[in-house]
């Protein structure tokens, strides 16, 4: 059974997000962002929720959406839904993850967009 503790036992700043890259999806417009996401708290990890943000050349927000990041199964590139659920993240471990963007701003400066955490679900 998950619980959300969004500012108790689990904080936001809990789950560290890194080694962002970008792709394109094979088919179609999706924007792919790929990374490791480590849980660096007392809490197993079972979902989070990432606010995307797009910057145009000047630097300002031109674009955002909250989007809730994927798992991606152990040794492969596949997608899986509800992996953190079924297969949490334990503390002190890292995974991989993809966050799947299905339109991107006009304006956006086509440099990787920002991710913050806005929501990490533990158990």
């Amino acid at each position: 059974r998950s619980t959300l503790f969004p500012y108790t036992t689990l904080f936001r700043s809990d789950l560290q997000l890194g080694s962002l890259q970008m792709s394109n999806a094979p088919a179609g417009e999706e924007l792919y962002l790929d990374g490791t996401a480590k849980n660096t708290g007392t809490a197993t990890v079972t979902g989070a929720t990432v606010a995307v943000e797009f910057h145009d050349a000047q630097g300002k927000v031109v674009g955002s959406t909250q989007k809730p990041i994927m798992g991606m199964a152990r040794g492969g590139a596949d997608l899986v839904s509800n992996e953190f659920a079924r297969n949490p993240i334990q503390p002190n471990e890292m995974r991989f993850f993809r966050v799947a963007i299905e339109q991107v701003p006009p304006a956006w400066n086509h440099e990787v967009p920002e991710l913050k955490i806005v929501e990490v679900k533990a158990q």
